[in-house]
C-alpha cells in the first residue's frame, strides 16, 4: 500500500495539468495507486512520474528523484553531480532552511540540463524564500518541487541509452512506489 494523503487520483491531478490521455483514465475515480498502475501499463511514463511527484510529500519526492539519478549515473558521478545529489539528500534527510539554501548553488553548478541539477533545484524550491536571507521573503509556488522532481526523473530515464527508456521509466517508478510505501527511505537523524 502506498501512502498518499489524497484519497482519489483526481485530487492529486488537481495539483498539476495531466495529459488528455491521463485525464481519460480518471473516469471511474480510481485510487492513486490504481491510477498510477494504469498510467504505467499504458506507458504514459511522463504522466506517471508527474503524478507520483505531486502525490508524494516534497521530502519524499526529492528523495525519490535522488535515488533515480543515482540509479542511472552509477557509483562514481562527476564532482558537481555528486555535490548536487549530496545536498539534495541532506535536505531530504534533515529538511530545513540551511540545507535547502545549499541546494541552489549546487543546482546552478551542475546545470538545470542535468537531472542532478533539477533534483537540487527541487530541494531549494521546497519552501522558505527564493530571495536571499536579507531580503523580504518570496515563497515558491507549492507545485514547483514536484515539477522539478518530475523533470529530474524524466531526464534521468533518457540520460543514457534512450532506446532503453521504457524499462528505465518502469524501474524509476518502482523506486518512487517504494518511497511511497515507506520501503526506500532516508535514515532518520537523531
Amino acid at each position: 500500500m502506498i501512502r498518499i494523503e489524497e484519497r482519489t487520483a483526481s485530487e492529486v491531478c488537481r495539483k498539476y495539468a495531466p495529459s488528455a490521455e491521463a485525464v481519460a483514465l480518471l473516469a471511474d475515480g480510481p485510487t492513486p495507486r490504481a491510477f498510477l498502475d494504469r498510467l504505467i501499463a499504458g506507458e504514459h511514463f511522463a504522466d506517471a512520474e508527474a503524478f507520483l511527484a505531486h502525490a508524494l510529500s516534497k521530502r519524499e519526492a526529492v528523495w525519490w528523484a535522488c535515488q533515480c539519478v543515482r540509479h542511472v549515473i552509477g557509483p562514481e558521478p562527476p564532482p558537481k553531480v555528486a555535490e548536487a545529489l549530496k545536498v539534495a539528500e541532506e535536505w531530504a534527510t534533515v529538511p530545513g532552511d540551511e540545507n535547502r539554501r545549499k541546494a541552489m548553488p549546487a543546482a546552478e553548478a551542475v546545470g538545470f540540463d542535468h537531472p542532478a541539477g533539477c533534483v537540487a533545484l527541487a530541494a531549494f524550491l521546497s519552501g522558505g524564500s527564493l530571495a536571499p536571507p536579507t531580503l523580504e521573503e518570496v515563497p515558491p509556488a507549492d507545485h514547483l518541487t514536484a515539477t522539478a522532481v518530475a523533470g529530474a526523473v524524466q531526464m534521468a530515464a533518457v540520460l543514457s541509452e534512450p532506446a532503453n527508456a521504457p524499462e528505465k521509466h518502469r524501474r524509476l517508478l518502482k523506486l518512487g512506489i517504494d518511497v511511497a510505501r515507506g520501503v526506500n527511505r532516508w535514515k532518520e537523524v537523531l
